[in-house]
């Protein structure tokens, strides 16, 4: 159940989408994008080439066979890079395309499309700097680097949110939440994990700093970067959060209590003080407002 906040909110932004998917193409059978080609070259393929591929213009555009089969032809030349053959595969990326079939995931390069990693049972996209991916061997998660080395052992019910830049990441292992550390900042060592103990479940961290945790009895609270629950878990439902912007330390909170009361929780991650403010029909203006000045 939405909160009325909840609601306002979601309206504004439903609005926005509204208005910005106007005046985007609506399907895939926009040829105009591919350079130097003529429509007749490429006319065998272009009714299934991704549409979001086609608008980025991605060097390599995503395509499907009749058998619905997906493969790969070049943006310039429209030619057919690698051949329908694939039941997943993402979007081009110049280093690792993460591609697969019945038999599990694999990374393939984006320069000749040669295969440079192990067949996974699953595995996800590599993180925005291309530094670590989380993959599935014998039924559980791990991460590997660049060089698809085992950083984080496969032991983890799942792996989400891995961050390269801050080196974090979250997972579930044995039914406990963790939040994963890539690595010492001093030392450059190997992955750690912080598993939080009675907690079940962990959602990817909120600009690298916060994250929304759930306890045994389905209950959220917020835990700190560094595995400190800095909002007590007691919430039915954590419903969205921002920041302060001119304060990096100062966080807002929509949750919803078990009396399905909605209230916005203040914290003050430097000071540690948290405030319950109830949301009220004369204070939803108040409240947006606030909202605008935080991102």
């Amino acid at each position: 159940m939405c909160c009325k906040f909840q609601k306002v909110f979601i309206s504004c932004v439903l609005a926005a989408v509204v208005i910005t998917l106007s005046g985007c193409a609506g399907t895939a059978k926009e040829t105009s994008g591919i350079s130097n080609v003529s429509a007749e070259s490429i006319s065998a393929v272009t009714h299934s080439v991704n549409a979001e591929d086609l608008k980025a213009k991605k060097a390599w555009l995503r395509f499907t066979d009749e058998n619905g089969l997906i493969g790969y032809l070049d943006y310039e030349t429209g030619e057919v890079e690698i051949e329908p053959q694939f039941t997943y595969a993402s979007a081009y990326d110049r280093y690792y395309i993460l591609v697969g079939d019945d038999t599990g995931k694999w990374f393939i390069s984006g320069e000749d499309g040669e295969q440079i990693s192990d067949v996974y049972e699953d595995a996800q996209d590599f993180s925005i700097q291309n530094v670590y991916a989380a993959v599935k061997i014998n039924g559980k998660w791990g991460i590997v680097n660049s060089d698809f080395q085992i950083v984080l052992e496969p032991e983890f019910d799942f792996v989400d949110g891995i961050d390269d830049i801050y080196g974090i990441a979250v997972g579930m292992r044995e039914g406990v939440a963790c939040i994963i550390y890539l690595r010492d900042l001093e030392t450059q060592s190997l992955a750690s994990y912080l598993p939080l103990e009675g907690y079940t479940y962990i959602e990817p961290f909120y600009l690298d700093a916060v994250a929304v945790v759930t306890n045994e009895d389905g209950l959220q609270g917020i835990v700190s970067y560094y595995g400190d629950i800095v909002v007590e878990a007691k919430y039915e439902c954590i419903c969205d959060m921002w920041r302060r912007n001119s304060d990096y330390y100062v966080f807002y909170f929509l949750v919803e209590n078990t009396d399905g009361d909605c209230i916005i929780v203040y914290l003050n991650q430097l000071s540690g003080e948290t405030e319950e403010i109830i949301v009220e029909d004369d204070t939803i203006s108040e409240l947006l407002d606030l909202l605008e000045q935080s991102q």
